[in-house]
């Protein structure tokens, strides 16, 4: 998958295995989750989740982005400032993660080190 540099203004969808709702700190438990509608939606200056509701997060609210892979999972996370939570999205594929990395790091968001390894990797 590519990542355009100018993101349609109605937004462009990335395809999702599930969505979770994770504690920020444990990012291995979820408190909420969803595998029948999960969204992502990016925009240029902020994206759209839904695990079980429907946010808007601006950019800038973004503390950090890290992802995990692990036996059937490509997840990113995205932690926000002053947060208990962060946002996790399964997108299942080991090059769409790496494109959204690629992507968010163009936009000067900070990845964690491990993140930044993945996005290297492929």
């Amino acid at each position: 998958m590519t990542i355009p540099e100018n993101i349609p203004a109605n937004g462009l969808a990335i395809p999702l295995r599930a969505s979770f709702t994770i504690l920020k700190h444990l990012p291995l438990l979820a408190v909420a989750s969803n595998n029948l509608g999960p969204r992502l939606l990016l925009f240029d200056d902020s994206i759209e989740c839904l695990v079980i509701t429907t946010r808007r997060r601006w950019l800038h609210e973004i503390d950090r982005i890290d992802a995990l892979q692990t036996f059937g999972t490509q997840n990113i996370i995205f932690c926000w400032r002053r947060r208990l939570c962060a946002f996790t999205a399964n997108v299942g594929d080991a090059d769409v993660l790496r494109s959204l990395l690629r992507y968010f790091s163009r936009q000067q968001l900070r990845l964690t080190e491990r993140a930044g390894k993945i996005m290297t990797s492929g």
